[in-house]
């Protein structure tokens, strides 16, 4: 869930926001509501969500499916290619320059997925709702954060010495 003063993802377990300190209890409870009003048990996926879920894994595997065929091909090309004109060296090199591309590229993407999904503002729990959606209007006016209070104390301490 987000928090309506500072915006912070944070979990709908957590009492108090991590950056601006809100009391998140209450929000967490109307969220609660709202699932229940929803039809939706707090383990229970929303299914909209589960149907994305499953056209995105099925993308995967017909995109992975495709360039399986694809690589194949040209492998098979190339190896009939070699043996046709007896160029069997020269092909065998273009073979190992082409599989180290693939292979590269694919470990490239693997590398910068998981970076993707390994930031803590990234990890979220499946089954907590996207407060984003759920709450149109924030119920709390913004807190005034700790730094402000102290900033305040600070510039009429400053007032009063020179005075």
């Amino acid at each position: 869930m987000f928090c309506p003063s500072c915006g912070t993802t944070t979990s709908t377990e957590v009492k108090f926001c991590r950056r601006c300190g809100l009391d998140l209890s209450e929000i967490s409870q109307a969220l609660a509501t709202q699932r229940e009003q929803a039809g939706l048990s707090p383990g229970q996926y929303d299914p909209l969500v589960r149907r994305k879920q499953i056209v995105e894994r099925l993308g995967v595997v017909l995109l992975a499916t495709g360039g399986l065929i694809l690589v194949s091909s040209v492998f098979f090309g190339i190896i009939r290619l070699m043996i046709t004109k007896g160029e069997f060296w020269a092909g065998l090199i273009f073979l190992a320059f082409l599989t180290a591309v693939i292979v590269g590229g694919l470990m490239i993407a693997y590398s910068s997925r998981i970076q993707k999904s390994g930031k803590p503002a990234e990890l979220k729990d499946p089954t907590a709702p996207d407060t984003a959606r759920l709450l149109d209007n924030p119920p709390f006016e913004p807190v005034e954060s700790v730094t402000d209070r102290t900033t305040e104390l600070l510039v009429k301490q400053k007032v009063r010495k020179e005075i």
